[in-house]
């Protein structure tokens, strides 16, 4: 075999390397993280609560979302947030919101996205429990957690979630 078609396979056999090698980059860095994150953060269930400023007392339930204005499955779920809040109010449940943000960041954010949620606290999702965004939880009025979802919710979560308050 003469010299040139050598370095033409060598060459050939590089690029495919290098696209491999680029695929999973790809992977390791967009896809895998998602689906692993969602499946090892379970809900707090049975956990209590304890925000700063909260009193669970005021219902005798409390739908707690945990969002961050730059989790894009958040984003997605607004129109579900909208639902939600407008069944809270019709059942007398309340619903708050926990931003790591500050409060006029989350308020703006909520406007922006039309949700009517006005009661938004800023702290730590780990102070809660949660280690990802959006997680929903109910809460009692002692402040323990009976049910939780994480994740952006399918349409059959979301009727299943607005059943239980």
């Amino acid at each position: 075999m003469e010299q040139s078609k050598r370095w033409e396979i060598a060459a050939n056999a590089a690029v495919v390397c290098l696209c491999l090698m680029m695929m999973s980059v790809i992977a390791w860095k967009f896809v895998l993280p998602q689906r692993p994150a969602a499946a090892a953060n379970k809900p707090p269930i049975g956990k209590i609560l304890q925000v700063p400023g909260v009193d669970w007392n005021g219902s005798d339930k409390t739908v707690v979302l945990a969002l961050s204005t730059q989790c894009r499955f958040c984003t997605e779920s607004a129109p579900f947030y909208r639902v939600l809040a407008e069944a809270g109010k019709a059942k007398n449940v309340r619903v708050v919101a926990l931003f790591p943000q500050t409060q006029i960041e989350a308020l703006n954010y909520f406007q922006a996205l039309e949700v009517p949620i006005h009661e938004v606290w800023q702290g730590s999702l780990d102070s809660i429990l949660v280690r990802s965004t959006p997680t929903l939880l109910i809460v009692n009025r002692t402040g323990v957690v009976t049910e939780g979802w994480v994740g952006k919710l399918p349409e059959a979560l979301q009727s299943e979630v607005i059943g239980k308050l």
